[in-house]
């Protein structure tokens, strides 16, 4: 009996979060085959939005550089913002000798974005709750303390 050759290169935990109607920007912990570059060890993903395959041309898979202290990893991202509540990402490494993992993730509500970072939104539940107008006039916001509405007679409004 012969073996032609065995592999070992194996996927481990993935790092980012997915947030609905954002990118996907997440790491992958790739473990490549002893004395092989991890960027050359045919790493691709195929990503899947619900039940919509992602286009190849909208995936991008890259080598992040080796840090101490931290697994040799991938980064996949994807051009275009999530807009399913279940995102799958199929990774397979190895050229020779393929092994593929999928990862399933549920994306989290969305954050508000202010200038290069991200938000959270949940305190804006606590803030007051605006009034509805009267008839089919809408929603307005209550006027600050000490201004009076615009239809209060001999109050000035704000």
């Amino acid at each position: 009996m012969v073996v032609g050759g065995a592999t070992a290169i194996s996927l481990g935990q993935s790092r980012g979060m997915v947030v609905l109607g954002g990118p996907v920007d997440l790491a992958f912990d790739v473990q490549p085959d002893p004395g092989v570059e991890l960027a050359s060890s045919c790493i691709t993903a195929d990503v899947v939005f619900g039940d919509s395959p992602v286009s190849e041309g909208r995936v991008r898979v890259s080598p992040l550089p080796e840090l101490p202290g931290r697994s040799p990893a991938v980064r996949v991202q994807v051009a275009g913002a999530v807009n399913e509540p279940v995102i799958s990402v199929r990774l397979s490494a190895g050229c020779d000798g393929k092994i593929t993992r999928t990862y399933t993730f549920l994306p989290d509500p969305p954050l508000a974005h202010v200038q290069g970072r991200l938000v959270n939104i949940e305190p804006l539940a606590l803030a007051p709750a605006a009034t509805v107008g009267e008839g089919s006039a809408g929603v307005r916001q209550r006027p600050p303390s000490g201004c009076a509405p615009a239809h209060a007679g001999g109050q000035p409004p704000c």
